[in-house]
């Protein structure tokens, strides 16, 4: 079955979330990624670990390989299959002929298949060959062919060229051949290859570019296919991927830089202008352009994009693994596969995936549709689109709201400033739902402010919308003055209610005052509704009631209707008489007088008595209108200010007071209304209105309107008017003196562009609104305004505060720190900074919630700002805790960004939070690393991370990762690194301490209290040395770890101290207890030190270093509380919380050590075991208190077991180390002799050996003043030098003999050998402690009588022989001469030459020659 056979397309661009989640998208671009089609495994297979891909797009099809199967779709939307194959093996690389017709398929078992694509039938192949056989059987195999490419093509040629891994190039021809059959045309393809070039060396990666294939081995080759030209150089990186790129190379390394090399001359030069590290890189080329498709490295907060590099057009965050597909055109929509894995990390969907660009529009819809308002403001800004879509989206968010709170109504007031949409803002007044009643009337005040625009096309929708915000407003005016509080039930019922239905319950209720409340306050609407009918059924309900109860609302009633409904008047008249009537029946008594009281109080409210005629009928005739709009209109008058002043003076004012109006308070209503207009419409009659205004407090309150509402820079009349008022004594002067100086401030908060609705500030709440609304506005002029709004140093630093804020989340660093050091004084800008500090450790703790956008800008100005706080801070002794905290800060950051957490400053503030943080981290690493999910490399950095984020020393951070660890490989490779780079005593200790105490496994699930690990607390090695380990080799990686360990000690010995020094010699113990574990007979160290004691060298056993784990384990373990601190804290330093072990259990583990001997001495690690033994019992002598059995039974287990082994190992050495034989013999304390009989007598016949264990016999007996014995063994030693000496001359002497004779005998019979010499036969006499004298006349004798002539026959070309004498009397006189001189008694040398003359060979004449000679030169002449 294929890999990848369920095949999913047509999926539509705009349901991409719907059915894949989150689509990728570019912000600050129109780039989206959409899936055209996904590839499933079959409901068999759960997922594939891996997958081997190949594809591309050729000729508009789109060839795809997934492992063993290959398919081409008809087109890039995966529609339809023209071509669909499974192989036996694995497909390593394919290539498609130009036209499209040919397709190579190369298998990794070294089989090539080419195949007709345009060939209808159903065998297609045209070329099968296996041209390099591999081995599939081997699990381990890899890829075969790197690569085959197009290197030309023709009507009736194509060629390939073909590279495997082993070093070879080939070249395919495909030749089509026309025959023709019967008049019928056919066209065969032949294919033939061949061997082009062996470059004998392995290939790992390749490119082609017709002519040039360029080659990675262990060096970088170009080669010309055409002219077999081979150029190579060095290559300074490590390669990951390399492509064409126009006329040079371009190299992605293992780090993920790039690096482009020239195709001439093979130099490499870095691509300087790309900052970014790469995961993956392809190469998009066409006969014109090219361009750079990238998947980036996983940044500090783990997130990769992919990128289109020309310079950069887009940058997508992708979240799965990438594989590019290579485009036909660099105009063609970017293809992308992405591998999607399942909860097992096994690859179980592929997904053929396009870049496309989208309408910007669409992208906003999206965004706003899912409130992310932020961003769409942010992408309606940078692709120019009305950012009024976005703020409508967010005011009818608002206006949705069932309730909206005071904070709702405030934020959509604001928006609403932003909005030119009147009729929209209109009806979002009207529509929201407020909670209190301050927001209603805030609301509806703004609504009823909206003025529109003469040029508005809907201005009549909007003024009859205004009108009916007015009408609701005049409304909740009404319902305020009713109820003595707001509730939104009852005013949403009270807004829509019919006002006289109203009216008529509250009279029916007698609640009057109400009542009187609402007919007073009628609005137009009710007016029109109040007909005769509505009138009579109000009389009627007053009918009911008592006079004293409904007279009040009579006084209301009556004139109010006869202003809006004259016509009402018959039905009044009606109503009075019946009402006279019906007093004169109640009240008779009282009548007359009763009614006529009546009467007159009802006639005056109709004001038709005598006085009030004419009142009364000019009432009628404005009451079309009403007198309050006739004064309104009137005001209005267009005329010269001068007639102006008349007619108000004249008429108007007149007017008002016939009205019974209060003058003061139309002129104020009227200034308001307008101040609201143009200025020039009316600043030539406000100074004639305010001379009409008695009163003081109204007069100032309409100064005060005018000055507020004035455009700025202020006109001469309005700065008179503002003068004006000063000479006035009252509370509100305070105020208009203050506006008076804020003139320059308005000038800002006027600006049309700004949108401030704030008339003037007065707290610094108010100024810091005004200036983010003109930060929002954010003009050229925006600096300067926001200064010109502040009045004293305390607000230009609260004001510098929020532009500093501003241009930080805007990543204007420069101008923030430019303002920052602009504020003034050193003291204010501290204070600045340390604001500014204060609001970057909030936003970096993630107290504010703001995206990690912002949280990355504050970080970056961090530095900066913290530099000026200290700068500027006077107490300098803070200084360091500045500092401090700017590093906690960094730290918090860096921290949550890497490993997504939400630390904040004030866990790494406290000493015990920042250790647990820390040691959280490091074991969190360390199980990821354990779980293979990070190598060592990855792991280590981040302990460097950490080490800089905790402001540790780094190679503390990796002690501690040690600790916790659990692969003996990490150990090792991370004490490496110490070594080289820490002079600590204390880390160069632990490093040689944890590679002892992880020795002996490489995957051991031990931590820091491994030693309270009781499945393996006994030190007997397993039962199976053999065990199995996670390594090819462990054992050499213990070996490699001992002598790292010894290195390390040493480096720590030289730099120790004389208080340290006991503490390292310690751990320097227990390291060599391994020493002899890591040595190896190397031909140099044979050469030095070829006396002492070396084993033949093997690899140790598991065992071995098992059992040396153990014990060391085993002392630490019982040190820990028995030993002293300050010298075994580096081996106690993993176990100070451990339960000790006690005297018992130390005594049990030590009953063990038998075993452990054997192991060693099996594996051929005598003198280990010993080392062992002995360095445990040194070390046991510093514990407090320990029970003299412990040594007892200690020091009995290396006499009885392991000593006499490594005795005997040193003894059956070729060469015996005699210092370390001594030593073993000292340790053997009484029994030393006993072992020197029984050496003496196992080695009797090596003597040698024989005299090496005689010399340390003798300085055993001398140690122990002991004389018995020693003379024997002093013989050995003399008989062996001599023996030494002569054992090359000794042909007629056996060894058995020359060692069983006595000396006197032995000298006597080397003399008549002649192997001695004068100075010998004193050294020998001085050995044995012999006569000399006597043996020099023995000597003398042996030269005379032992004396043969030395001669030579030679033979000449005549034939001739020739006898030459080598030796003569002369000589023979010179050596007896020599022999007299020694000889004390010279004249029983003399009587000697009488004895030989007579015993002396008569044939040799030589010798009676030198007698007389000798007897001559003495004066004896009796022979003569």
């Amino acid at each position: 079955m294929e890999d990848f056979d369920i095949i999913e397309s047509g999926f539509s661009n705009a349901d991409e979330t719907i059915n894949f989640g989150t689509r990728a998208i570019g912000y600050d671009t129109l780039y989206e990624i959409s899936t055209i089609a996904c590839l499933k495994c079959s409901e068999e297979v759960s997922g594939i670990k891996e997958v081997l891909i190949n594809s591309f797009v050729k000729n508009g099809k789109y060839f795809l390989t997934l492992n063993r199967s290959i398919k081409v779709f008809e087109d890039t939307e995966l529609s339809s299959i023209t071509f669909n194959a499974v192989f036996d093996s694995i497909i390593d690389t394919i290539c498609v002929s130009s036209n499209g017709n040919f397709l190579m398929v190369c298998l990794q078992s070294g089989m090539v298949h080419i195949f007709d694509l345009e060939n209808t039938i159903d065998n297609r192949s045209i070329f099968n060959k296996c041209l390099v056989k591999n081995d599939l059987s081997n699990t381990k195999s890899s890829t075969l062919y790197i690569g085959c490419y197009i290197e030309d093509y023709t009507s009736k040629l194509v060629s390939f060229i073909l590279v495997s891994n082993r070093g070879k190039v080939y070249r395919l021809c495909i030749i089509s051949k026309t025959k023709s059959e019967d008049g019928i045309i056919n066209t065969e393809a032949v294919v033939n290859w061949e061997e082009v070039y062996d470059f004998d060396n392995t290939i790992y990666m390749t490119c082609f570019s017709y002519p040039k294939l360029f080659v990675k081995t262990n060096e970088i080759i170009l080669f010309d296919v055409e002219n077999k030209t081979v150029m190579l150089d060095s290559l300074p990186c490590s390669i990951k991927t390399i492509c064409n790129f126009g006329h040079k190379i371009l190299v992605l390394d293992e780090d993920g830089r790039l690096y482009r090399i020239c195709s001439l001359t093979l130099l490499i030069f870095p691509v300087e202008d790309v900052e970014t590290n790469f995961e993956n890189i392809l190469v998009l080329d066409d006969a014109k352009n090219v361009q750079i498709l990238a998947v980036t490295k996983k940044n500090e907060i783990g997130d990769s994009y992919l990128q289109l590099l020309e310079s950069v057009l887009f940058s997508l965050k992708v979240t799965h693994s990438l594989h590019l597909i290579q485009l036909e055109n660099i105009t063609d929509e970017i293809l992308v596969l992405s591998k999607i894995s399942n909860k097992e990390q096994l690859i179980s969907e592929l997904r053929i995936q396009c870049v496309y660009e989208t309408q910007p529009q669409l992208r906003l819809t999206r965004l706003i549709r899912k409130q992310r308002f932020e961003e769409a403001e942010k992408f309606a800004k940078m692709f120019n689109i009305n950012p009024v879509i976005v703020l409508k989206a967010k005011a009818q968010l608002i206006v949705d709201k069932v309730i909206c709170s005071s904070e709702d109504i405030t934020k959509l007031m604001q928006i609403l400033e932003s909005i030119d949409d009147d009729y929209f803002k209109l009806q979002c007044c009207s529509n929201v739902e407020c909670s209190t009643y301050e927001d209603v009337r805030k609301i509806l005040n703004y609504g009823c402010s909206i003025m529109p625009k003469s040029s508005c096309e809907n201005k009549a929708d909007i003024l009859l919308l205004q009108r009916v915000l007015v009408d609701l407003l005049f409304r909740f005016d009404t319902y305020m003055a009713i109820y003595d509080h707001y509730d939104l039930q009852t005013w949403s019922k009270f807004s829509s209610t019919d006002l006289i239905e109203e009216l008529q319950i509250f009279l029916k209720n007698f609640q009057i005052e109400k009542a009187i409340i609402i007919y007073n306050r009628l609005d137009l609407v009710t007016v029109d509704k109040l007909t005769d009918e509505k009138i009579e059924e109000i009389l009627l309900i007053l009918n009911n009631l008592s006079t004293t109860i409904y007279q009040p609302f009579l006084l209301t009633f009556i004139p109010i209707t006869m202003t809006n409904k004259p016509s009402a008047l018959p039905l009044f008249v009606s109503w009075l008489r019946n009402k006279i009537f019906h007093i004169e029946k109640r009240d008779n008594y009282n009548f007359p007088d009763n009614a006529i009281k009546f009467a007159d109080s009802i006639l005056k409210l109709l004001k038709v008595d005598k006085s009030g005629c004419i009142l009364f009928q000019r009432q009628c005739t404005l009451n079309k209108d009403g007198p309050k709009t006739v004064i309104r209109t009137l005001l209005n008058i267009d005329m010269p200010p001068e007639d102006y002043n008349v007619f108000l003076n004249d008429f108007l004012y007149q007017f008002m007071i016939q009205n019974q109006f209060e003058p003061d308070d139309i002129f104020l209503n009227e200034i308001t209304n307008l101040v609201k207009y143009n200025e020039e419409c009316w600043v030539n009659i406000v100074e004639a209105i305010l001379k009409h205004i008695s009163s003081i407090k109204t007069k100032l309150e309409a100064i005060k309107e005018i000055l507020e509402n004035a455009s700025v820079p202020w006109c001469s009349t309005v700065k008179s008017i503002g003068q004006s008022a000063l000479q006035y004594t009252h509370p509100l002067v305070s105020d208009i003196k203050i506006i008076l100086e804020n003139e320059p401030r308005l000038v800002v908060l006027r600006n049309p562009k700004y949108k401030i609705q704030e008339k003037q500030i007065n707290k610094i709440y108010e100024l810091e609104h005004v200036v983010r609304r003109i930060i929002y506005v954010n003009t050229p002029t925006m600096l300067d305004d926001v200064q010109q709004l502040c009045k004293s140093q305390k607000e230009r630093r609260q004001v510098n505060n929020i532009l500093i804020q501003h241009f930080i989340n805007n990543g204007n660093y420069e101008q923030a720190l430019s303002i920052l050091d602009s504020t003034g004084a050193k003291e204010d800008i501290y204070f600045c900074a340390k604001w500014i500090a204060s609001l970057t450790e909030n936003i970096i703790n993630n107290e504010l919630n703001l995206p990690i956008e912002y949280k990355k800008r504050y970080y970056k100005v961090a530095g900066s700002v913290f530099r000026r706080l200290i700068d500027n801070n006077d107490n300098k002794a803070n200084n360091l805790t500045l500092e401090e905290d700017l590093n906690i800060l960094r730290a918090v950051f860096k921290l949550n960004n890497m490993f997504q957490r939400n630390y904040t400053s004030y866990d790494l503030r406290s000493a015990s939070g920042k250790t647990t943080i820390f040691e959280e981290l490091v074991q969190e690493q360390v199980d990821n690393f354990n779980k293979g999910s990070l190598d060592i490399e990855a792991v280590l950095n981040i302990c460097y991370k950490l080490a800089n984020y905790f402001s540790l020393d780094a190679d503390d951070v990796l002690i501690t990762f040690c600790q916790k660890v659990t692969k003996y490989e990490a150990v090792l490779n991370v004490v490496e690194r110490i070594y080289r780079s820490s002079t600590s005593i204390k880390n160069l200790c632990l490093a040689a301490v944890f590679l002892l105490k992880y020795m002996g496994s490489c995957d051991t699930g031990l931590s820091c209290d491994s030693f309270t690990d009781t499945s393996e607390t006994s030190i007997h090695a397993h039962s199976n040395p053999d065990v199995l380990l996670n390594s090819e080799n462990p054992n050499n990686m213990f070996i490699n770890g001992l002598k790292l360990a010894e290195k390390v000690v040493v480096k720590a010995l030289i730099n120790a101290d004389e208080n340290e020094l006991s503490q390292v010699l310690e751990v320097r113990n227990w390291i060599n207890t391994g020493f002899y574990l890591t040595r190896s007979q190397e031909n140099l160290q044979n050469e030095l030190f070829n006396y002492l004691y070396h084993p033949e060298h093997t690899v140790p056993e598991y065992s071995s270093f098992f059992s040396i784990k153990n014990t060391f384990q085993m002392y630490c373990r019982f040190m820990g509380n028995n030993g002293e601190p300050t010298v075994h804290k580096y081996l106690t330093y993993c176990v100070n919380d451990v339960s000790p072990i006690t005297e018992k259990e130390l005594l049990d583990e030590i009953s063990l050590l038998p075993e452990t001997v054997d192991s060693f001495c099996r594996g051929g690690q005598h003198l280990t075991a010993y080392k062992l033994l002995t360095t445990l019992e040194e070390g046991l002598m510093q514990a407090k208190n320990l029970d003299p059995s412990v040594y007892k039974h200690l020091g009995s287990i290396i006499s009885k077991k392991c000593l006499h082994q490594v005795l005997n190992a040193v003894v059956s050495e070729k060469h015996i180390d005699i210092l370390l034989f001594q030593n073993l013999l000292f340790a053997s304390r009484k029994d030393y002799f006993k072992f020197i009989e029984y050496y003496l007598k196992l080695y009797k016949r090596q003597p040698r050996k024989l005299h090496d264990i005689a010399i340390v016999g003798i300085k055993l007996l001398d140690f122990h003043k002991i004389s018995k014995g020693k003379d024997v063994l002093i013989n050995a030693v003399t008989t062996c030098k001599w023996w030494n000496k002569l054992k090359l001359l000794l042909v007629d002497m056996p060894y058995d003999t020359f060692f069983k004779v006595n000396a006197n005998t032995r000298l006597k019979e080397l003399l008549s050998l002649s192997l001695l010499n004068l100075r010998m036969i004193q050294e020998y006499c001085d050995d044995y402690k012999l006569d000399l004298q006597m043996y020099y006349m023995e000597y003398l004798k042996s030269i005379l009588t032992n004396w043969k002539p030395d001669y030579e026959v030679q033979k000449e070309l005549s034939g001739k022989k020739i006898l030459l004498i080598k030796n003569n009397e002369s000589q023979l006189y010179t050596r007896c001469m020599e022999v007299i001189t020694v000889i004390k008694d010279k004249d029983t040398a003399f009587s000697l030459m009488d004895k030989i003359w007579n015993t002396a060979n008569f044939y040799h004449y030589e010798i009676f020659i030198c007698i007389l000679k000798i007897l001559d030169s003495a004066g004896k002449t009796e022979k003569s």
